[in-house]
């Protein structure tokens, strides 16, 4: 359970300070490319990741089960695993990648700067190697930065990934390297770690310092989050990875 009184500054007083956050993972299903995943949530290698994981669990406690891990959320929707084609990593944190082992023969997707950070990541970078397969860097799928496109009506910027217009993973920088998204186009976006819920987006250039601290440029993430704000004014549906939502289906 996390206060969120300790995260933000300037909360209304009527809301709950605690606050569990859902390491969420978006399944999509695409009518001739099959199943892509965003993100993969923990794994209970959060566990086994030394030092560092033990001082993110002293910081952020983390509870997952077995059946809390990705290949059981599928199975319980009658998908295995070897039916995921590709995997979004939207970024490199425990919370996004930890269940990314699970996958060697989809292809996985990330954004140049996250590829970048994969082999070069300083600890305030929040990659734990023990999370990161032997196989990732030589696997993984560069977002061509040379194929970008922006939608017109909201701004964001992002690639084309089954190239139909059906699907941008867009460019949402500022709490980690190398963010993304995903954008169906007027109708939905998923917003990643952009902010940790749709009540909290209004107060995101009033994080407190410890918060701050934890993103990558704490200048861009409120830019960022302008841009999304922009996104929920249009009408558009905008969901988090660590929103609490009543509903599994979001479209």
């Amino acid at each position: 359970m996390n206060n969120l009184r300790v995260m933000y500054r300037g909360l209304p007083r009527d809301m709950d300070p605690g606050r569990a956050f859902p390491a969420g993972v978006f399944l999509i299903e695409h009518e001739s490319e099959g199943y892509m995943l965003l993100d993969t949530g923990y794994s209970q290698d959060i566990f086994r990741s030394g030092v560092r994981g033990f001082l993110y669990n002293k910081v952020t406690p983390t509870r997952v089960t077995a059946e809390d891990e990705i290949p059981a959320q599928l199975a319980r929707d009658g998908i295995d695993v070897g039916q995921i084609r590709r995997v979004v990593l939207s970024h490199l944190h425990p919370d996004h990648i930890g269940g990314v082992k699970f996958f060697p023969e989809s292809e996985i997707i990330m954004s140049a700067d996250a590829y970048e950070v994969l082999g070069n990541a300083r600890v305030r970078d929040l990659v734990f190697p023990a999370l990161v397969p032997s196989w990732l860097a030589q696997n993984a799928s560069v977002m061509p930065v040379q194929s970008l496109v922006q939608d017109p009506d909201t701004g964001l910027v992002g690639h084309d990934v089954f190239g139909d217009g059906s699907l941008l993973l867009v460019r949402l920088p500022g709490h980690a390297a190398g963010q993304v998204g995903a954008y169906i186009p007027g109708r939905l976006l998923i917003a990643t770690d952009a902010s940790w819920g749709n009540d909290l987006l209004p107060y995101s250039a009033q994080l407190r310092l410890p918060t701050r601290l934890i993103q990558r440029d704490y200048e861009t993430y409120k830019e960022t989050a302008t841009l999304v704000q922009g996104v929920v004014d249009r009408g558009i549906p905008v969901y988090f990875s660590h929103g609490q939502y009543d509903r599994r289906e979001l479209l």
